[in-house]
């Protein structure tokens, strides 16, 4: 591997070796599927294997959906909740670095989210942990039931999309969904860190996300790096985000397939500027941003050098992926478009992932908040009424952990004039 983080992806149908040579040629380091043919040495120990984390291997191990179909279709979905799958992808994983690769990569470990609410989490093994899940918030007096049922029927008497207030347990199922995709990541991560401590190496775990969210920014704290995919940007609020999850570890970004040049380019000199690199879509590409990563590195390992860690804030935007998990999104796109407007305007503004981070001084943004947790809520409003400054893009709200709104508002509703909060000022917009 390369001293910084610069992942380049091998195609199906290319050729490790040459690959490997333009890798060493530009500076980057190489992904390669672990099903492909055994390496050569020094091109293995610069290699990441691309490891698939759920994918089926047989039929009776695949997750089910609500309607007892195979999750994922055709491409089924192992069931992460299950200890076979975990123990198969462990020794896929041992299997890889014992080939000598600089270390692993999971492809698409939060595949079970992607079928959505019903499309994943109704086979047995999910059901008997979900089960579990439950009586620890209910009690043990809680008595079995049908999921499968209750969902199909759930789903005949829906007007329309069903939603999680729709499906009984819907929001303790969905918080579960998310949660097994974290633990099952963290147990992947753990299983090749106890190989590589058994075997003297030092290892790199990595993941590539089918998408960003809550349950993914979860998982990334149990790795040393990761690449999220991304939209082609319209400013640096999504990469902003990015480096906010992932902390001081390194990160990559994923442009959509078929990205033009100028457009990945431009994408490329945006995520720079916020520590985060890209994966390019092709040779041209890889070959075209060299320079610009090249010039990224040499400031990251100049240790005096300003780097996006220690950036003059104006304004800290807050990510909660409590929030993230309640909105399907809106929370995190409505992030980005919040640090994109305040550098429209023009503000510095930083993307924080506790309300603790923002720098004293700097002015708390909440943007579609519509599910802070409650100890969110509780820093933020102690910010405020402390002397802080805080602007509110929409109503902020306070949800328990199950998803449901708190019985009172944590803040006042505000004014685009500002109203007084104990010493702070509160400004919605």
């Amino acid at each position: 591997m390369s001293d910084a983080f610069a992942p380049l992806l091998v195609p199906a149908a290319g050729s490790p070796v040459a690959t490997g040579r333009l890798a060493a040629e530009i500076g980057a380091g190489p992904l390669l599927s672990a099903d492909r043919p055994p390496l050569p040495a020094d091109l293995a120990s610069r290699t990441l294997a691309l490891v698939p984390a759920w994918r089926a291997e047989v039929p009776e191990e695949a997750c089910r959906a609500a309607d007892g179909s195979p999750a994922g279709g055709e491409a089924a979905l192992a069931c992460p909740v299950s200890s076979p799958a975990r123990e198969r992808l462990a020794a896929r994983l041992e299997a890889a670095l014992g080939a000598g690769f600089a270390g692993v990569a999971l492809d698409q470990p939060d595949a079970p989210l992607l079928p959505g609410l019903l499309g994943a989490g109704f086979c047995r093994g999910c059901q008997r942990a979900f089960h579990q899940e439950l009586a620890r918030e209910y009690g043990d007096q809680l008595e079995p039931f049908d999921a499968q049922g209750l969902a199909r029927e759930a789903l005949a008497h829906a007007s329309g999309a069903l939603g999680l207030e729709a499906l009984p347990f819907g929001r303790e199922f969905w918080r579960f969904r998310a949660d097994s995709v974290t633990r099952a990541v963290a147990a992947a991560a753990r299983a090749a860190r106890d190989w590589a401590r058994s075997s003297g190496r030092a290892v790199h775990v990595s993941a590539r996300f089918s998408s960003p969210g809550a349950a993914q920014a979860a998982a990334a704290r149990h790795l040393d790096s990761a690449i999220f995919p991304v939209e082609l940007p319209d400013g640096a609020g999504a990469f902003r985000l990015l480096r906010a999850v992932m902390g001081r570890r390194p990160c990559a970004a994923e442009l959509p397939a078929g990205t033009a040049a100028e457009a990945a380019w431009r994408a490329a000199c945006l995520a720079a500027t916020c520590g985060v690199d890209v994966l390019p879509p092709d040779e041209a590409a890889a070959r075209a941003l060299a320079p610009l990563r090249g010039l990224a590195r040499d400031l990251a390992l100049r240790r005096g050098a300003p780097g996006p860690h220690q950036p003059v804030t104006e304004c800290a935007v807050l990510y909660s992926a409590e929030s993230d998990l309640w909105s399907d999104g809106r929370h995190r796109a409505a992030v980005a478009a919040a640090v994109n407007a305040l550098a429209a305007a023009p503000v510095q503004a930083a993307v924080v992932v506790d309300p603790a981070d923002a720098p004293p001084r700097a002015a708390l943004v909440l943007a579609g908040a519509e599910g802070l947790s409650p100890h969110e809520a509780h820093l933020v409003k102690r910010r405020v009424e402390s002397g802080g400054g805080l602007l509110a893009f929409g109503r902020p709200v306070a949800l328990d952990h199950g998803g449901r709104p708190s019985p009172q508002p944590f803040l006042p509703e505000g004014k685009p004039s500002g109203v007084r909060v104990g010493q702070g000022t509160l400004v919605e917009l």
